[in-house]
């Protein structure tokens, strides 16, 4: 029985390692998607729901932390009314 590969969601605004970053994690089996700020990534971490953010700290229109803190306090709202998946996610900043 195969199992779903895990989602990774890179949030990176240089392109040359976001490119990087999301080919070496489909080598090795994972979903990836990519995001060029925090903005954008919040979006999609609420949208997809990701198994783990890489996320840079540095970044223009939203900062890194901003976007952990916020997709944190969102996705615990979020979930808390769903109780369909866990509230917790996994950040590597």
């Amino acid at each position: 029985m195969e199992t779903e590969p895990k989602h990774i969601l890179v949030v990176e605004d240089e392109l040359p390692l976001r490119q990087v970053l999301a080919d070496k994690l489909i080598e090795q089996g994972f979903e990836v998607t990519t995001a060029i700020n925090g903005e954008e990534g919040l979006h999609l971490a609420l949208e997809k729901h990701p198994d783990l953010i890489l996320l840079d700290l540095v970044m223009p229109i939203m900062n890194g932390l901003t976007m952990s803190v916020r997709a944190s306090d969102t996705s615990h709202e979020y979930y808390r009314q769903r109780k369909s998946r866990t509230s917790h996610r996994s950040f590597i900043l």
